[in-house]
């Protein structure tokens, strides 16, 4: 009995401190401020110092309108938007602990210089965003098909949707709800598929325990921080299923998301889905490492899409 209540006492144990720890990857935290040298010195993003210090400048310059809504479950959720005057808008929806500054700069130059309308969000627990958790996509999409929502009922024209790494899966599983005819298509950067996949991945890497432990530990504390339902959105299939044109944009060999991930929107996304790989990036900085490639990609995507 001693034996039995201490291997069930080690247990708890463990799966309480493993708790601990994603909870600790899941709060709220305040993003680097890429504009700042000294912020980027060290990182990944020291080579694009000059670049993402023009470009965050290029954004706070403008004359943002603060937008508000509320989430479907209380929280207060926060935009900025910028009106243009072509009739097309674009919703930008950034990564985990980051923000559309980091994640877009000069993304929105592009945008910025055709006139488009832009709507900016501060995913939850970001920016001005309430929220305490972080649930890469698992709310994170609800939010979106509200943000997209107002686009519809408040703006003009044609709408696409453009996110990055949890931004691209968010859009990708938020059109799963429904979405507007003057939706003409999503561009999805660095895109994921299962969420509990993942996060499987990410504890693999990190803490190096065995596989056969990992996945009940996984399973508790996620169904306990994110919902039961965390390991069943598919952004994959939402994809596959929405019959709207895509723009997928991804590394080569990229190591923060399970390797096989691309290949897999690969094999369930038809002829409406561009495909662009942008050799030798790191995860969600495919703009930073070529951003020739990345906007002639965008010209033709929106070329293709306005009239459809």
């Amino acid at each position: 009995m001693i034996i039995l209540a201490l291997a069930v006492g080690l247990l708890l144990f463990v799966q309480l401190a493993f708790a601990a720890l994603m909870w600790f990857s899941l709060r709220k935290a305040k993003p680097p401020d890429l504009s700042r040298p000294e912020a980027v010195r060290g990182t990944r993003w020291e080579p694009y110092a000059l670049t993402l210090s023009r470009g965050i400048a290029s954004i706070r310059n403008q004359p943002w309108e603060d937008i508000w809504l509320d989430s479907e479950d209380g929280l207060k959720l926060h935009a900025r938007m910028l009106p243009g005057n072509s009739g097309k808008t674009v919703l930008l929806a950034h990564g985990y602990r980051s923000s559309g500054e980091n994640d877009f700069c000069g993304i929105f130059d592009y945008y910025h210089s055709r006139d488009f309308t832009i709507l900016m969000i501060d995913q939850r627990a970001h920016g001005e965003s309430e929220g305490r958790l972080i649930g890469f996509g698992v709310r994170e999409y609800e939010d979106v098909a509200l943000w997209m929502h107002y686009a519809t009922v408040n703006l003009s024209g044609t709408i696409w949707l453009h996110g990055v790494s949890m931004g691209a899966v968010s859009c990708l599983l938020a059109v799963s709800r429904g979405f507007p005819d003057r939706l003409r298509g999503i561009i999805a950067d660095s895109a994921y598929d299962g969420i509990d996949e993942l996060l499987f991945y990410q504890s693999m890497r990190k803490y190096r325990l065995p596989r056969r432990l990992i996945i009940p530990l996984l399973a508790v504390s996620g169904r306990l921080l994110l919902g039961g339902g965390f390991n069943k959105l598919s952004p994959s299939k939402a994809a596959a299923e929405c019959a709207l044109p895509l723009l997928m944009i991804h590394r080569d060999n990229d190591h923060t998301i399970p390797p096989d991930m691309p290949a897999r929107y690969r094999a369930v996304c038809g002829d409406r889905t561009t495909f662009v790989t942008i050799p030798g990036a790191r995860h969600a900085m495919c703009w930073l490492k070529n951003p020739q490639a990345y906007e002639a990609a965008l010209d033709a995507f929106y070329e293709e899409t306005l009239h459809q």
